[in-house]
């Protein structure tokens, strides 16, 4: 046996490189189906999961048209043993019916088992998975009518079990593989790593004592032996040059200390223009910024004083004035709060003074005192069509009551608007500016959305182009640009702004990205006075500026011409008396999408 073994040793060293490599990966390739194995049962574990909840919303869809009669008589008995039915079925945990307040109209929930109400409701057919339970919510709907919510909790045991059956399934099956691929990896790896490790240890020996009259003899009759001899050949000709290289190091040493003196103070003053250049741009940034999110503040305070007076004046009133209401006047309120917002929407100063005056005259006609106020009430609440029946109301002692509640609710729902609309504003800036100083500090070159990149630039730059400047986008494709994401931004941060101070904040900005072939241009142009000739000559000579002082490092361009041409690009100007446009030229690094 022990011949037998030494015997397949030596067939193994006399092997090609090429085969031992193939017998490795070989095992590699084992491994890999074992997680490609384990990457399959996971993938069939999200199907057993959307198959649940797939079930579930179907059940809970069944139940629901069966409740729906129930629910529309307040029949809640009945909706109560129709949930009771739920004990036929394994995996259900609970059912719950719940009415459009989000307050509970029936509910079953099966002893012993783990169920949490929700916090809310959903206003739409979906599935929430608590961690515990898979509740699945319907909209209970008659008539046209949407009633209520149904809730279908189902356990997430049964997934749970089979998901620990599968995985111990897969952890056994990669144990077996990684037991078997370590067994051929330790028997392999020794005719290939040992006369390497040997090789190696004397390249070391002959690297520390600087004795080149070592030899090596070689071991087999592959490449390994082959760069034994190679080994030798090179000791033998290293040795020869040792002494004139030393001579030439000694001159070199010297001269590369010069030069490495002179590149860093180079290198060092470079990244001072760069580092001014970016924190100059850093500041128009932040001064934009600073603008912009101070218009949405503004909107949101003055929203939350109307809404806090508004609802102290509802809480303090509001309680006595529905006790004392009839029906009559609960269903006119009801009527007054359904209708608002629906016939006029957003309207103009113009559009509010017609219908002003149209529904005090029709007020009038009805014989309606205090017509004016109310009409300017209804116009508020955006009630400007057809007020036939609310001539009940109109004519009700609790008309003002009536109306001025549905006024301030009204106020409440249109200032929560405003809140929203302007927290938008300022969560959209700050997702751009965020984005921007993530990629700030991206030093390493990766992939880049060029439309997205100006997207960002855009945003930022809102409180400028809102004075007066029409945003036009022409893209032909979106190029996706392997680049320094830092510089890159640099780059359009520059030319935009710019490009808004030519015009005075005011004319035409047209951001186009044009199809060259292998090649795409990103062009920024504007409506301003136009560069003139010899003027444009010097536009990217450092330390060159046409603004006043204090305004211009003459940087910018200069900047912006280094990081195109360091990216294999090239910036472009053209100009007329009816503007300028830059075009940055880059090679296509990868495909990209096309936009209709």
């Amino acid at each position: 046996m022990g011949v037998l073994h030494g015997k397949t040793m030596l067939k193994f060293k006399d092997l090609k490189i090429k085969n031992k490599m193939i017998l490795i990966i070989m095992v590699v390739a084992v491994i890999t189906l074992t997680v490609g194995y384990t990457v399959i049962m996971t993938a069939m574990t999200r199907v057993l999961e959307k198959n649940i909840r797939d079930n579930a919303m179907v059940n809970a869809g069944l139940i629901a048209e069966y409740v729906a009669v129930q629910m529309t008589f307040d029949l809640n008995d009945d909706v109560y043993r129709t949930l009771t039915k739920i004990d036929r079925v394994d995996n259900l945990v609970a059912g719950v019916v719940y009415r459009n307040n989000g307050t509970v109209f029936a509910k079953y929930v099966k002893k012993k088992t783990n169920f949490r109400e929700p916090t809310s409701i959903p206003k739409q057919n979906e599935t929430i998975d608590d961690g515990e339970n898979i509740s699945a919510y319907c909209r209970v709907i008659y008539g046209g009518e949407v009633l209520g919510t149904l809730q279908l909790a189902i356990s997430r045991k049964p997934l749970h079990d089979a998901v620990a059956s599968l995985t111990l399934q897969i952890l056994g099956i990669s144990v077996v593989v990684l037991l078997l691929a370590l067994g051929f990896a330790f028997l392999f790896q020794k005719p290939v790593s040992n006369p390497i490790m040997k090789l190696t240890a004397i390249a070391k020996k002959i690297t520390e004592d600087a004795d080149y009259s070592v030899h090596v003899e070689r071991v087999g009759r592959d490449e390994i032996g082959d760069l034994y001899e190679a080994f030798n050949i090179l000791v033998n000709a290293t040795y020869m040059r040792e002494t004139e290289r030393d001579k030439a190091v000694s001159k070199l040493t010297r001269q590369n200390d010069v030069l490495e003196q002179t590149l860093g103070t180079l290198k060092k003053a470079q990244d001072q223009i760069v580092e001014s250049e970016k924190m100059a741009a850093l500041g128009q940034l932040v001064s934009v910024v600073a603008h912009e999110l101070n218009t949405p503040l503004g909107a949101i305070n003055s929203s939350i004083k109307i809404i806090r007076d508004t609802l102290k004046q509802l809480l303090d009133t509001l309680p006595k004035d529905f006790n004392n209401m009839t029906p009559e006047n609960k269903h006119a309120l009801h009527l007054l709060l359904v209708r608002a917002g629906y016939d006029g929407g957003m309207m103009s100063t113009a559009d509010e003074r017609k219908y002003r005056r149209k529904l005090t005259s029709e007020m009038e006609d009805m014989g309606i005192e205090n017509a004016d106020m109310y009409a300017e009430m209804f116009v508020e609440m955006s009630i400007c069509g057809d007020i036939e029946e609310f001539a009940g109301l109109l004519k009700s002692p609790y008309a003002k009551i009536i109306i001025e509640i549905g006024y301030k609710v009204c106020a409440l729902f249109n200032n929560a608007l405003n809140i929203d609309v302007a927290t938008g504003k300022a969560s959209k800036l700050v997702k751009s500016l965020k984005t921007y100083t993530y990629l700030s500090n991206q030093h390493e070159r990766m992939d880049f959305d060029i439309c997205d990149s100006l997207g960002m630039m855009l945003t930022i730059y809102h409180n400028l182009l809102k004075r007066g400047v029409t945003v036009v986008k022409n893209y032909d494709f979106r190029p996706i640009f392997k680049c320094n994401p830092d510089e890159m931004n640099q780059v359009w941060t520059n030319l935009v702004h710019n490009a808004i101070q030519a015009m005075n904040y005011s004319g035409t900005l047209t951001l186009s990205i044009v199809d060259m072939g292998d090649k795409f241009a990103v062009k920024i142009g504007d409506t301003g006075p136009g560069i003139p000739e010899d003027v444009r000559k010097r536009i990217f000579d450092a330390f060159y500026t046409t603004k006043p002082k204090g305004e211009g490092s003459g940087l910018g361009l200069y900047i912006v011409k280094g990081i195109v041409e360091k990216h294999d690009g090239k910036i472009e100007v053209d100009s007329s008396p009816q503007g300028t446009t830059f075009s940055v030229i880059f090679r296509k690094t990868q495909e990209s999408e096309n936009i209709a």
